[in-house]
């Protein structure tokens, strides 16, 4: 009897012990990702948030936890009107069991500040049923700059003053290239 015990304690300290590392594992995982992530229960509160989620939005990864996510981070549309959560795909990622992703939102931080977002909101699944949602998330500030950018550049390039040059040559013997003659399309 007293060896079946030794064994029992040994197996439950191998699983504690395997546990424990797995644990670590899913923590370093979470700590080394570039995106915010953020767990979220069936209220939309949040279980779990990455240092990422929060170096983006400005709160804690302490503050977070059980807070609702929704009305810290994305209670304001795009144009600063109220977002209903009801009307909001994260929310919808576990009232329907489906992926949602978006590209045109805000996040909002804790010091007030929005900023555009890309974001995947799925369901977490456990017992057959819906436990909550994952949220994963990255700043899209920079993306939209260029993206502006290019779009006011491409503007301002007017086609007619545009110069065409053909340059027609060949392959020499020693690899470089031959230049006879250039053919010039110039508007005039």
């Amino acid at each position: 009897m007293f060896t079946g015990i030794i064994r029992d304690i040994a197996e439950r300290k191998r699983f504690e012990e395997a546990l424990e590392r797995l644990s670590r594992q899913h923590g370093m995982v979470l700590e080394a990702v570039g995106e915010g992530i953020f767990g979220l229960d069936l209220h939309s509160n949040v279980t779990f948030v990455n240092p990422a989620a929060s170096d983006k939005t400005g709160w804690s990864t302490q503050d977070l936890p059980g807070q609702p996510m929704h009305n810290l981070v994305h209670h304001t549309k795009p144009d600063e009107t109220p977002y209903p959560s009801e009307e909001c795909p994260i929310h919808a990622a576990f009232t329907t069991g489906t992926t949602h992703s978006r590209d045109d939102e805000v996040f909002w931080r804790k010091d007030g500040t929005g900023f555009p977002v890309e974001y995947t909101s799925s369901p977490i699944f456990e017992d057959g049923g819906i436990a909550g949602a994952v949220v994963t998330f990255r700043d899209i500030t920079e993306r939209k700059a260029l993206k502006e950018q290019l779009v006011l550049d491409e503007s301002e390039i007017d086609p007619a003053s545009l110069q065409l040059e053909i340059t027609e040559g060949a392959m020499t013997t020693n690899g470089t290239y031959s230049t006879d003659r250039t053919l010039r399309n110039l508007k005039r």
